[in-house]
This record gives structure tokens, C-alpha cells and sequence, in this order.
């Protein structure tokens, strides 16, 4: 399903990545997450559309329960775009924020989902042109008619998210050290399955 690279380079990049990653938090201008006001139906995936009408497999929101790890119960959970049977895309592992990391394993690795609305930000980037209220606030209209004109360019074509649900291992004094659990999880346990 997912394209083929060398599993140890793989591995070492996503290391890197991650300490980069658990050493900041997600950043947002809206209503905390969890609350009534982030709530709301959301579509998993626009479609993709193909100009030589090849059937497409649909998209899917998988949930991933592992009962027992090093860090305790664990969830991912991992939207695949709709696609092309034989598509290769690209995987991108999605980290919540400290707020989600509260609320356990089964809310907290919807966060990317419930809280952050990926679903309906997925699907819009197949509804050009993007306008202003699509970005809550984190852009200006010369950073919105470049990204407008990029996507006109080179259209959106989809990439698996894996949202892994993130504990809160990490106050602020303690050493980034502290995340290796995590991150032999997501490399050792959820990439590999996620590569089958």
C-alpha cells in the first residue's frame, strides 16, 4: 500500500522527526479542543478525481488499538484518501497537541480528526479556490493566492495520515529523552503494520 524505502532510513528519519516534533505542540486559533464549538460532522476525504475514470477505492478511517505497550493502551488512528488501486502515497504521522494527550487513547488520537477537522480540511483542498476563513486566521491574501495557484498547478493528490495518540511524557523540564518510548512505538510497532 505504502511506497517501499529502506525500513532503516525510515526509521532514522522518523527518529529525527519526531524528537523535532515532541519538542513543540500543535498551534491553533479556534475553540479548545474537546469543545462543543470544534465538534461537528466532518467528511473523511474529497475525492480524487481521475481524468481516465479508473474505479477508485474508497476512502477509509482505521483505528488501531494496541492493549499493551511501554507506554501503556495505545490508539492510532489512520485515514487513507480515496485512490486508485495500485496508487503509492505518501504517509504522513500526525501528532496531536498536549490537550488531546489528556484526554486518554481513544479521544486523544481522534484529535487531528475531531479537534483540527483534517477530514473537512482534506476534502476542501479538492474545492479550489481556497479562501481566507479556510485558515482560521494563519494567513494573508498574498500567502493565499500562492498556495491557490501552487494547488491549481499541482493539484492536491492525497496522503495517508497516522495519528498516533500522544501521552503526556514530556512536562517542560524534563529531557526530550523521555519520548524514546513513543518513538520506538510509531517506528517499531505502528510503521511496519501501516508498510504491509
Amino acid at each position: 500500500m505504502l511506497p517501499k524505502t529502506s525500513f532503516s532510513v525510515r526509521r532514522a528519519l522518523l527518529l529525527g522527526a519526531l524528537t523535532v516534533i515532541l519538542s513543540t505542540s500543535a498551534c491553533k486559533r479556534h475553540a479548545p479542543p474537546g469543545s462543543d464549538a470544534t465538534r461537528g460532522e466532518q467528511a473523511l476525504a474529497g475525492p480524487v478525481h481521475s481524468s481516465n475514470r479508473v474505479p477508485m477505492l474508497p476512502a477509509q478511517e482505521l483505528t488501531w488499538d494496541y492493549p499493551e505497550t511501554e507506554l501503556g493502551p495505545m490508539r492510532v488512528v489512520v485515514l487513507i484518501p480515496e485512490r486508485e488501486p495500485n496508487a503509492r502515497l505518501p504517509v504522513l504521522v500526525a501528532m496531536h497537541g498536549r490537550g488531546e494527550a489528556l484526554k486518554g487513547p481513544e479521544a486523544g488520537a481522534r484529535g487531528w480528526v475531531d479537534d483540527y477537522w483534517l477530514p473537512a480540511t482534506i476534502e476542501r483542498l479538492h474545492r479550489l479556490p481556497l479562501s481566507l476563513e479556510d485558515f482560521r486566521g494563519f494567513a494573508d491574501d498574498a500567502r493565499l493566492a500562492r498556495l491557490n495557484q501552487s494547488l491549481t498547478q499541482q493539484p492536491y493528490q492525497g496522503l495517508i495520515v497516522v495519528c498516533p495518540y500522544t501521552p503526556d511524557i514530556l512536562p517542560a523540564d524534563e529531557s526530550i529523552d523521555k519520548a524514546a518510548p513513543l518513538a520506538r512505538f510509531v517506528v517499531d510497532t505502528v510503521l511496519p503494520r501501516a508498510y504491509r
